[in-house]
């Protein structure tokens, strides 16, 4: 099923056009290196300031709700352009175990960075533990990138 989905997605218009275009992929492979080094940025930021290694003259909270938005739209631009490079090469993308466990560590990145935004939202002071889990999101991400290189050269 899961195969379909990829399938379907490289032959739809924008699959076809990002397979024959040399500039529609790097296009978009240049947005998506761009919302990469924002994403980058924000989580590096949000993590480090609610574990109160940075901007420790600022609430964790407030550090949270200002980079909210610039961090959601960064991701937002990763997914969308993410799924276009894989229109490109669906069935490549889809067999490669680099992309896959690129994919895992995604979702759990995403996920423990929401459950540190509600920690550090409800704050003023990061637990040891919290600051624990902040340094484990961070290898998290780090890890999603690293993948993701990974995948550059398969």
């Amino acid at each position: 099923m899961l195969e379909n989905l990829f399938r379907w997605l490289g032959a739809t218009p924008v699959g076809l056009y990002m397979r024959d275009s040399d500039w529609g992929f790097a296009s978009v492979e240049t947005v998506h290196l761009l919302g990469l080094t924002a994403l980058g940025g924000a989580v590096v930021v949000a993590h480090l300031a609610g574990a109160g290694v940075i901007l420790r003259q600022s609430s964790p909270a407030a550090v949270q709700r200002g980079l909210r938005g610039f961090g959601t739209g960064a991701l937002v631009a990763l997914i969308v352009s993410g799924v276009l490079l894989v229109s490109s090469k669906p069935i490549r993308y889809y067999l490669d175990g680099a992309f896959r466990i690129k994919m895992l560590l995604l979702a759990l990145a995403i996920a423990s960075s929401i459950a540190l935004y509600r920690a550090f939202a409800n704050t003023d002071a990061p637990s040891p533990a919290l600051r624990g889990a902040a340094l484990l999101s961070l290898g998290l991400w780090l890890s999603v990138g690293v993948a993701g290189r990974i995948i550059g050269f398969l």
